[in-house]
């Protein structure tokens, strides 16, 4: 297969706490707002589909009430539906919105058209720590119990024991699927892991179901099955982890003095929860978890949830993004305006379709630029790249920036859409100087709801930063462009915001970002791949800061080269000197196989360096998708940190294996911005750090850190 995208993520180690950023916004009394459900693009048009899911969430909310002791329930439901549906009937009028705020744009739960047909949680994370998102199938939701194949299971108990996993990072509690047998023995005896010591039935041989199994066979003969009793009890088992079919396994196991013996964990099973909690039980995990640890969200008086859950139903929405950018006169360093303005220009040529971009610019101040302008043309684009300024003012108020932005979103783009959300990605290279100062716009930014992405630019940046973006649900980069050579990372910061920036869009694939160095008078090829899941409208850039520019060409799959002043049906070269790229469009869809972008520095005496970008648009199969993570952002720095690096590679929903994916760490080594890289390979196989072998998902520590700082990310796959 072709390399995958890559992503960049910031771990900034300067802070005096562990955060995480939990999915949901849980209120007083632990109400579960902002769930939002993403029904996939490739699921035809039915609202009864619509109806059937606000029937499961709702008997899920009284399922879970119950659960969680009376302690949570779910509130405000978002249901995105897609684009190509029609008109919703007058039965939803009351629900629908055209309003998407920054913490509605990643959904928890997902709709697809794929196998099987039973939910799973996609969790790629340790014990404790919340999974990525729940997967339905229609059929699931439209005929329930009928297409599980757990029958008879009431739809939202299995709903309820996945959220369990996404929300509060529990696992099964059954054997592994590598595991030969599913027996262990305890006290002695060979027991069926199921958890719960008391559940009756009968062991027996599937592949000789007249040959029952002894107490030797069961541990060694995979063909030793436990069937437990299907008939009702008078008593409640657990655990729901277990088995969500049986009619008298209702509950979460736990473990204690106080807890009855139906009830009681047993921490010996090797089960996958046993392996990963380290013998806790279902409800240790829970209580752990900061919804409820230390006495929080005590249960309520009530014996059924205080409200029903409230939905609204969202069709589509149109992107809107503002830049608000530093001008400030440390800009004018390492060239960095320059850089700046490179990635700008960019990041708008790049920009999706029909998406609303708006400017600001700030210093001591802040100034619009350009107003939300929809992106319909390359004549769109050409506009908004003139707005962009090349001189610098003194002084840096970077919440002047932020309330400037917010009210570009409030007054211009769409109207039905002024009220609330978008997004804002902030660029700054500097502490704060002036006001209002960041800290002044948080409690503005949650009340509109935008989502603040931010990129600090150097290594003397506002500390705040990372903190506006953990607040709204936005990205932290860091870029040391400029100051000492590695330009990539500027151009990198802005083009993650194209790839897949929420559930809803499917953006450009990043194919290759790499520096590379043309020696004096001598040519350069540098290779890359389309396979069949990519290929529309790809796109060669060149990012160059020394004149003359460099000489361009692209060379196909059959050996062909064609230079820059060919200009063909098939390639449409162009040279923006002003912002100083090169640029090779391919036409239609780029044939699969092996490319090469051919790079020629004519300079006789001077080295060049340059970097090539490569991005393509997906064909009608999925491509290969990277998304990589970090289980914490922010810590104390002693010398001893630990941090766990994971990506989950997959197409589609399709786990990719036997792939190599390695991360490369752009680490501080002094105060003054001089930086090393460090590259690591993650593994799919299972051994700590790594959850689950051959599941997609590729895992490592790093522990190589070398002071306090930000520390960049990248992670790529070959």
């Amino acid at each position: 297969f072709s390399p995958a995208k890559h992503e960049v993520i910031v771990l900034k180690v300067i802070k005096l706490n562990h955060k995480l950023n939990y999915f949901l916004i849980p209120s007083c009394n632990l109400r579960y707002g902002n769930l939002t459900i993403w029904i996939g693009p490739e699921v035809p048009e039915n609202f009864e589909l619509v109806t059937k899911l606000q029937e499961l969430i709702t008997k899920t909310s009284s399922t879970l009430f119950r659960l969680t002791k009376k302690r949570a329930y779910i509130r405000n439901v978002i249901i995105a539906i897609p684009k190509t549906w029609g008109t919703p009937p007058e039965s939803f009028n009351q629900s629908i919105s055209g309003k998407l705020s920054r913490s509605q744009t990643s959904a928890q739960i997902w709709v697809r058209n794929s196998s099987p047909s039973d939910p799973y949680v996609i969790k790629t994370t340790p014990c404790g720590f919340p999974g990525a998102y729940l997967r339905l199938s229609p059929e699931f939701v439209l005929f329930g119990e009928d297409m599980t194949e757990m029958r008879g299971a009431a739809p939202e108990k299995i709903v309820s024991r996945e959220w369990a996993k996404l929300r509060w990072g529990t696992f099964d509690e059954k054997a592994r699927a590598e595991d030969t047998t599913k027996f262990y023995l305890h006290s002695d005896r060979s027991i069926f892991l199921h958890l719960s010591l008391p559940i009756t039935g009968d062991v027996v041989n599937q592949s000789s179901p007249r040959s029952p199994c002894n107490e030797k066979q069961r541990l060694f003969d995979n063909s030793c099955v436990f069937v437990p009793s299907k008939q009702p009890q008078e008593k409640t088992y657990a655990s729901l982890l277990y088995r969500a079919d049986l009619p008298y396994v209702n509950d979460f196991c736990d473990n204690g003095d106080d807890v009855t013996p139906e009830m009681k964990h047993d921490e010996e099973a090797p089960t996958v929860h046993n392996l990963h909690c380290k013998g806790r039980s279902i409800w240790a995990v829970i209580r752990e978890h900061p919804d409820f640890k230390d006495g929080n969200n005590p249960p309520m008086e009530s014996d059924e949830p205080p409200a029903l859950p409230n939905f609204t139903l969202l069709k589509g929405f149109d992107r809107r993004i503002v830049l608000v950018l530093d001008i400030s006169t440390s800009m004018e360093n390492y060239g960095r305006m320059g850089l700046m303005r490179q990635a700008v220009s960019n990041f708008i040529d790049t920009v999706p379709m029909n998406t609303w971009v708006g400017i600001v610019v700030f210093a001591s101040r802040a100034n619009t630029l350009a107003r939300l302008t929809e992106i319909t043309s390359y004549d769109a684009r050409n506009i908004l790249k003139t707005r962009l300024v090349n001189t610098t003012v003194q002084g840096t108020s970077i919440g002047s920036g932020i309330m400037k932005g917010l009210e570009v979103l409030e007054t211009s783009g769409p109207r039905s859409l002024r009220g609330s959300g978008g997004s804002i990605i902030i660029l700054t290279d500097g502490l704060e100087h002036n006001n209002p100062k960041i800290n002044d716009t948080i409690e503005r930014v949650r009340e509109f709801g935008v989502r603040v992405s931010t990129i600090a630019l150097g290594s003397n940046v506002a500390k705040d930063l990372e903190w506006l973006a953990s607040v709204s649900n936005g990205r932290t980069h860091a870029a040391s462009s400029g100051q000492f050579g590695i330009d990539a990372e500027l151009q990198e910061a802005f083009a993650s915001h194209h790839e897949q920036e929420d559930n809803f869009s499917v953006g450009s694939i990043s194919i290759l970002s790499q520096e590379v160095v043309i020696e004096k008078n001598s040519t350069v090829e540098k290779v890359f791949l389309i396979d069949s899941s990519i290929g529309e409208n790809t796109r060669v850039a060149v990012f160059y800061q020394q004149k003359p520019a460099p000489l361009i060409a692209i060379k196909t799959p059959q050996n062909e080269t064609f230079f820059q002043h060919e200009h063909t049906e098939r390639f449409f070269f162009t040279h923006d000197e002003s912002f100083q790229i090169k640029t090779i469009r391919i036409q239609g869809n780029a044939q699969v196989g092996t490319w090469a972008v051919v790079l020629e520095n004519e300079m006789e005496s001077t080295d060049m360096r340059v970097q090539v970008s490569v991005t393509s648009y997906q064909r009608q199969t999925e491509p290969l998708v990277i998304s990589p993570a970090l289980l914490c952002r922010s810590f104390a720095f002693t010398g001893h940190e630990a941090v766990v690096i994971y990506a989950n590679l997959k197409q589609g929903e399709h786990a990719v294996l036997n792939a190599y994916v390695g991360a490369e760490i752009t680490r501080p080594l002094s105060t003054s911005g001089i930086v090393d890289t460090k590259f690591i390979e993650l593994k799919d196989n299972g051994l700590d750090p790594d959850v689950t072998a051959d599941d997609g998902v590729y895992s490592a520590y790093f522990t190589s850190f070398t002071m306090q700082g930000r520390y960049n990310v990248k992670v790529t796959v070959i």
